[in-house]
Parts: structure tokens; sequence; C-alpha cells
């Protein structure tokens, strides 16, 4: 029997969501040649995102946006609201939006198999081969993209244990009496910690959805699905719901983010936003750092673990707030989440967009979050939020990030700071 012989590839890319197309975009961009891999035909991911409007301008998605949407509100059932103008967020049609980034990297030299399954690797010294349904390939360097579920997590044993935030989402049809005119992103409509969304997608269709701090699973499936119907009625919601969407988005530090030949990357290796249901836009952004690693990887001038020092050298220290929040949103009272909305008239708008999109995590964002922080609350609630926690994971995920700290540019964040505290003045 005659051997088949692995075809070479400079990366080979498991996944084509936007994790995927966006490392095989940028890496194309910048003349390394990836093969992507994807087990389902592109555009079927079963996820619905609102992109970013610096994010649908830089990469022509401006035919996949569904609608604009004028005004984006959060609001808490103990009475507060907080309104802002929309003109950053927008709906997608998410087949839409992966199909033009799969023809943009194909265009720019990326080679996309469709309807192929990765099946598992094997290593020798200086590459590794990554068998699939219909062939083998050897390569330098992998990027895992396959998202939550990865196997190459399972692989390497690890799953996020820190907070994940679980999602149901209902799509409704022949709902022409609801307000097409808002974003409800955030809704603490009944007493506890769920809470809801409501965003309208085109005429008369509408998306529906109810997240927490905690992963969605079978235990608690049936809880949440009564939660929402009841939420869509006491909204008066009318509609027929024709498609649910269900899943967990990882909130936990991004501890785990290179194994063997392998980048985890996307939510393979945690988005840490408490705003990660825009880690589409997050992806976007991050291909960059990832594409400047590759090559530096592939020259011989980087290791497989400098990865981490270089992709958490971006966030530096805007994560650790994002973190911080995270941990404090899982933890509210409701009281304290009607004072949060409420704290937010007092915010800029600048601030909030960054702190959606994750976009700005510099010392200055880091700086204003803080001072929000310790605005609204009391040190004594402070604490109580804080005594919840695990006190050794913290130190433990503070002492991970000390090697990313001369990527930071501390300095130049230092810099920018003061020189837009003297333009205040």
């Amino acid at each position: 029997m005659k051997k088949t012989t692995a075809k070479q590839h400079d990366v080979v890319i498991l996944g084509a969501g936007p994790a995927g197309l966006s490392a095989a975009l940028h890496l194309s961009k910048k003349g390394i040649r990836p093969l992507v891999i994807e087990k389902n035909p592109i555009g079927k991911t079963k996820k619905t995102w609102l992109l970013f409007k610096h994010i649908i301008d830089e990469y022509g998605l401006k035919d996949s946006v569904r609608r604009a949407i004028p005004k984006i509100k959060f609001s808490s059932y103990l009475g507060s609201e907080y309104s802002i103008k929309n003109d950053f967020l927008f709906p997608v049609y998410e087949e839409m939006a992966l199909e033009k980034l799969c023809s943009d990297a194909r265009q720019a030299g990326a080679v996309i198999h469709e309807n192929e399954i990765f099946c598992n690797f094997s290593e020798e010294s200086d590459f590794m081969t990554i068998n699939t349904s219909t062939g083998s390939y050897r390569t330098k360097l992998a990027i895992d993209a396959m998202g939550n579920n990865s196997m190459i997590r399972d692989v390497m044993n690890h799953k996020n244990t820190v907070l994940n935030m679980g999602c149901l989402a209902y799509f409704l049809d022949g709902t022409g009496s609801a307000d097409e005119d808002e974003i409800l992103l955030y809704d603490s409509f009944f007493p506890g910690k769920d809470y809801f969304w409501v965003v309208p997608l085109e005429d008369g269709k509408l998306m529906v959805g109810l997240f927490f701090f905690n992963s969605i699973h079978n235990g608690n499936i049936r809880e949440k699905s009564e939660k929402l119907r009841l939420y869509i009625q006491a909204k008066n919601i009318k509609g027929h719901v024709y498609e649910r969407r269900l899943g967990n988005i990882p909130l936990g530090p991004q501890k785990y983010l290179d194994f063997s030949r392998f980048i985890l990357f996307g939510d393979s290796g945690n988005t840490p936003l408490p705003s990660s249901g825009f880690s589409f836009s997050q992806c976007m952004d991050e291909g960059k750092t990832l594409c400047e690693f590759a090559d530096l990887y592939l020259k011989g001038e980087s290791k497989i673990d400098d990865y981490k020092n270089s992709i958490l050298g971006k966030k530096l220290p805007g994560i650790e707030v994002h973190l911080l929040i995270s941990d404090m949103l899982a933890n509210f009272t409701d009281e304290m989440l009607n004072t949060a909305i409420a704290s937010m008239n007092k915010l800029d708008k600048d601030f909030i967009v960054s702190f959606l999109s994750g976009r700005d995590q510099s010392i200055n964002f880091s700086i204003q979050a803080l001072k929000s922080i310790l605005s609204t609350f009391s040190i004594p609630e402070l604490i109580s939020l804080t005594l919840k926690q695990n006190h050794f994971k913290n130190i433990a995920n503070a002492y991970n990030l000390l090697p990313a700290i001369r990527k930071a540019k501390i300095g130049k964040q230092f810099n920018a700071l003061v020189k837009s505290m003297m333009k205040k003045k």
C-alpha cells in the first residue's frame, strides 16, 4: 500500500470562524500562506454577532450589516436606566461577514478547506503533522481557532473553570409591534442574576436572549428556557420562535495560549472581557498581533511560548480591569447593579465604547475604570465583592502576566496619559 505524503504549509489553522479567518487574512497579507481547515461550510457557525464600526469599516463588511439601530439601553429591574446614541454597534448577517473575510483571505493567498474534519496530530523535532478526514499536512505552526470546545484544550486537559457566560437566544419573526429603534443590551428585568437582551434584526424579526455568569448545561437549560419565555411574555414581545442558539463564552484569564506547536486563538484561548459577546471584533483586532508573532516564529526569531507575552502585552494593564469587572458583575447584588447602571450617566461615551469593544486597554482606560468603580461603590461594598473571589487564583493570574509587562510599552502608555491630561486642562 502506497503511503500518502503529507503536504507542507507554513501555518495550519483549525477553524474558520472569526478567529480562524482573521488569522488567515492577516497572515496572507504578510506573505505567509496558511491552510485553513473548517469542518462545516463557511458561515455556518450558529452564532450571532454585533460588530463595532471600526471593524466594519476596516474590513469592508458594510454589506453584512442588518440595520442601523439609533439607541442602546441598559436597564435594571430596580429602576435605573442608561441610554446612549448608537453609531458604533451593528447587528450583522454572520454568514455574509464570514464569507467576505473568507473571500478576502483566499484572494490574499490563503488555502481554505471546508467540510474537512480535524482528527489528530503527531509531532517530530522540527514540525508537526495535522491529520484530517481527507488528508495530512505538515507545518511548523498550527493555530487552534476551534472555540470553547476545542479538541486541543481536551488534549491539554484544560478547561476554563474560572468564569463562563452562559447564553441562550431565541430568534423570532412576526414581531411587528416591537421597538425597532433600540438595542436593549443589558436588562435585569427580574430579581437575581439572569440578564436579558433584545436586538432588532430586520423588519418583523428580533433576537431575544438571556445570559448569566455561569455555564449553561443540561442541568439548567429547562430553567433558563422558562425564564426567557417569561421575559418574552412580560415584555409583550409577539412572534414565532424560528431558531434557538445556546453556548458558553469563556471569561477566565488567558493562562493557556500555547501547546506544543499550537497557538490557541479566540475562544480557544479565552477572551477575558465582560463584553465577550463581541468577540468577532476582538478577534479581528488581535489577529494583527498573532500575525506579527507568527512571522517572527517562522523566521526562527521567536519561541512558541513568546506568543503569550506578545498578546498579553497588547492588553496590559486593561486586561486586569476587565477581569475585575467580570468578577464584579458575576457577584453583584441587585442593588449594586442598579447603582452601577445609574452611574453610567456620569461616564464619557468614548469610555463606554472602549469598555464594550475592549479596543483600549491602556493605563488611561484602566485609571478611568478604577476611578469610576471607586466613586460608585463604598469600600465595604467592594470588600464584599472581593471576599467572594479566590485570592490565590488572583495572585497566580498576576504572576502569569509579569513576563508580558515588557511588551506592554508602559512608558509610551504613560506619555499618552499625560498628554490626554494636559489637553483636558
